[in-house]
């Protein structure tokens, strides 16, 4: 997919504080965010796990929620790296979201525990294993 690509490897890696969210992610958009937990020592710096989100209405405000959670759980000191894209539709960004989502938690790097859900009232299934809501569908596999 060219938009999963794009967020994946076009899109720049930014400093995960308030102020670059600010500068950086407009709000009220729709969006899909992909957040980088960096294991700093003294030989390297690596991705040790990855955040993967989405908002059908403020990914900025998304992200400030985000960023408040992991300073709560990690510490003002955890080393963290987003970026973002914006979609035309609440589908769209469903759609990538699962797909960014099942790559990362293939890599066993995911930190998110929970599979996306689907956008409000809508009856959309994950391509990947029609998760659906607080299920996935009958015969199909599990998040």
């Amino acid at each position: 997919m060219a938009d999963l690509d794009d967020l994946k490897n076009r899109c720049d890696w930014h400093d995960f504080t308030t102020e670059a969210i600010n500068a950086l992610v407009s709000p009220r958009r729709i969006g899909v965010y992909l957040l980088s937990v960096l294991k700093i020592t003294p030989s390297e710096t690596t991705i040790d796990r990855l955040g993967v989100g989405r908002s059908d209405d403020d990914v900025q405000g998304l992200l400030h929620q985000r960023l408040r959670e992991l300073k709560e759980e990690f510490g003002q000191a955890c080393p963290t790296l987003f970026k973002c894209e914006y979609y035309r539709t609440a589908r769209r960004a469903f759609l990538i979201e699962c797909e960014l989502y099942h790559h990362h938690k293939a890599e066993g790097k995911i930190l998110d525990r929970h599979h996306p859900p689907a956008p409000t009232d809508s009856k959309l299934r994950c391509p990947d294993c029609s998760y659906v809501g607080g299920q996935t569908t009958a015969g199909s596999g599990s998040s």
